[in-house]
């Protein structure tokens, strides 16, 4: 568990370096989520191949 609060620390502090509230990273990652899903069944696409 504190592990993954320091990485939150990392990318709060990231965000903020960049002009970003806490408030809009979290609107951006609820907008993403909803379109394109989370990591709930721990599945993650390894690559994707282009047809030509």
């Amino acid at each position: 568990m504190e592990e993954l609060a320091d990485l939150l620390k990392v990318i709060y502090g990231l965000a903020q370096c960049h002009g970003f509230s806490i408030k809009e990273l979290e609107t951006v990652r609820q907008s993403k989520k909803d379109k394109k899903g989370a990591f709930d069944k721990r599945l993650f696409l390894v690559e994707v191949h282009k047809k030509d």
